[in-house]
């Protein structure tokens, strides 16, 4: 499963709308929903560690990274993946 569709099941699972995270975090809104779209090139790698601690998603994150550090590396960058 891919890290976008972990944190929206997580989020959902949990009832949290991205407006409350949002204040939570002091992270805005559209760059919660980068994530969850699977928006490559707009996705903060910061920000995505944030929202996986928030979500409680350590360690299947952990999992996740470790077969695709190529992607996390390339967050961010036009072009990309």
């Amino acid at each position: 499963m891919g890290a976008a569709s972990m944190c929206r099941m997580r989020r959902e699972e949990k009832g949290i709308r991205f407006k409350q995270i949002s204040s939570a975090l002091k992270i805005p809104q559209y760059k919660l929903k980068a994530i969850e779209e699977n928006s490559v090139m707009n996705i903060v790698p910061e920000v995505l560690n944030r929202y996986v601690d928030y979500l409680g998603l350590g360690e299947e994150f952990g999992k996740w990274l470790e077969e695709n550090s190529e992607v996390y590396e390339g967050l961010g960058e036009r072009g990309s993946v």
